[in-house]
């Protein structure tokens, strides 16, 4: 089992093409930057669920939000593998007009979002 970002660059990795736009895993340096890591791609995948799948199914290492994943983590389906550094978080962002009627879709996801402790910031 891996423990430095350095080892994980040799085994088989599931990456995806939409998040990092298919560039190397970031992770988090001790002063804050971020450290790439080329890793071996062995399956891409275009989400984060799919990814997800993939190392259920045994085909490799994958970044996975802890949230997306906490179940399996829990059942002993996955495994948390802790590597120093610790991977970088990624950000979402919301963009919409504040001066038009927002869907239900999208009020349903800004309340969602503002129950999660750290995870919406809003910006004027």
């Amino acid at each position: 089992m891996p423990q430095a970002v350095n080892q994980q660059t040799s085994l088989p990795c599931i990456t995806t093409r939409a998040a990092l736009h298919g560039k190397a895993w970031q992770f988090r340096a001790a002063d804050g930057r971020p450290l790439y890591a080329d890793v071996q791609a062995r399956y891409r995948v275009d989400s984060g669920e799919m990814a997800g799948s993939a190392a259920l199914a045994g085909i490799g290492y994958a970044l996975l939000a802890r949230a997306a994943c906490e179940t399996d983590l829990a059942n002993g389906n996955l495994v948390q593998v802790k590597l120093d550094p610790e991977a970088m978080p990624l950000d979402v962002v919301a963009c919409y007009p504040s001066h038009r009627h927002l869907a239900a879709k999208a009020r349903a996801l800004l309340a969602l979002l503002q129950r999660l402790p750290g995870m919406l910031k809003m910006a004027a």
